[in-house]
């Protein structure tokens, strides 16, 4: 998914996210913090790297779930 989307995360903070570029790599920017991560898509199931390492994400519907937390985010 390319374009802004609002993320309302499982800690109950909501941030603003942009992703950008098409296919199966795009980095993603959270503009409430300014991370910014490469995701590698093989849908459903994303490898997700930033300065923090990296990680998996499962989405289901509007729900994505974090390998590194255990905890789902909403997409909104």
């Amino acid at each position: 998914m390319s374009g802004l989307r609002s993320v309302f995360k499982s800690d109950g903070s909501l941030h603003f996210e942009s992703e950008i570029g098409t296919g199966t790599v795009r980095t993603r920017m959270d503009l409430s913090t300014g991370e910014v991560s490469t995701v590698i898509s093989s849908d459903p199931m994303n490898t997700v790297t930033s300065n923090n390492g990296s990680h998996f994400e499962y989405t289901v519907g509007n729900m994505r779930f974090n390998s590194e937390t255990g905890t789902p985010d909403y997409l909104l």
